[in-house]
């Protein structure tokens, strides 16, 4: 069954409670918009044993208000992130360690970060959707002054999983001087979807056929389960997973076969009840790809 609580996200849109920005401050997003956000985290990274040339793992799982919009694009801006981020050096009698302070400067810390469904938390540093490695350099002010990549950009199974409102995190640390850190909380720049979703849940039949490139073209009978919770949703298709964000009356995923091929596409809801499915694939393996379109019905319908 679909689960919406979006007419009430739709009236409180301007002003998440999520945001550091005051809501005096904060201007209406328009669809479309790219606003900056800085999500607390609450002390959810606080006082961490960061070890010495050992991978530290931080694991937390966090948890949108419910009135928070869907993200229809959303990047994490991790310039702006670094002024969240607070470092102590181990002390000997009160007083910073000098050796590890002056060899600081040459020194970078190596970071990646997991992302799955707060349901998968056991698992995420394992089979989270993974992003780096990033490489951040702190100066002799006990800080980190850089980090590159800037910007770490969601894909589309990572907005599924975040509109969801509950998530995993998982970040996997390699530093080469013991420290204690806090993370206060994440920049973000996002935009937000301001209509509520149609419902797609359940399951699609009809025929699809694919322009490719490197193979044969490819055709014929198709069934799909959409499974859809709010503004989130995936579905099967054989061994292929996708998941994406449905805004309106339009669902946009990625997905594939691990190995195999990477997809991207857009399943859009007609004002009959039928749908078009549009998506593009390439293959992992060699240098095919193609173009796929799919005429779907809903049983039942």
């Amino acid at each position: 069954m679909l689960f919406n609580k979006k007419e009430i996200r739709k009236n409180l849109v301007v002003c998440l409670v999520i945001l550091l920005i005051a809501c005096s401050n904060s201007k209406t997003n328009k669809e479309g918009d790219s606003v900056q956000y800085d999500i607390p985290l609450q002390l959810l990274v606080n006082n961490v044993d960061i070890k010495s040339n050992q991978t530290t793992q931080i694991k937390f799982t966090y948890d949108f208000p419910f009135y928070t919009p869907a993200f229809t694009e959303f990047s994490v801006n991790l310039d702006e992130t670094l002024n969240d981020i607070k470092i102590e050096l181990p002390t000997s009698s009160g007083k910073p360690n000098q050796k590890s302070l002056n060899s600081r400067a040459t020194e970078q810390v190596e970071m990646y970060a997991y992302i799955s469904s707060a349901s998968e938390s056991a698992s995420t540093c394992v089979s989270g959707e993974k992003y780096g490695p990033f490489t951040i350099s702190v100066e002799n002010n006990n800080q980190p002054s850089s980090v590159s990549p800037a910007k770490a950009t969601a894909t589309k199974p990572t907005l599924s999983i975040v509109n969801a409102g509950s998530f995993s995190v998982c970040l996997e640390v390699v530093s080469p001087i013991a420290a204690k850190a806090d993370l206060d909380g994440v920049s973000i720049n996002a935009t937000s979807c301001n209509q509520s979703p149609d419902d797609i849940d359940g399951i699609w039949t009809g025929t699809y056929s694919c322009t490719n490139q490197g193979t044969s073209n490819d055709g014929g009978d198709i069934s799909l389960r959409i499974t859809q919770n709010g503004y989130s949703a995936s579905y099967t298709d054989g061994e292929a997973t996708y998941k994406g964000t449905v805004c309106g009356n339009v669902f946009e995923y990625d997905g594939g076969v691990e190995g195999a091929y990477k997809e991207t596409g857009t399943f859009t809801l007609k004002s009959n009840g039928s749908a078009l499915k549009t998506s593009s694939w390439k293959s992992t393996i060699d240098e095919s790809s193609g173009d796929c379109t799919d005429n779907l019905v809903k049983s039942g319908s």
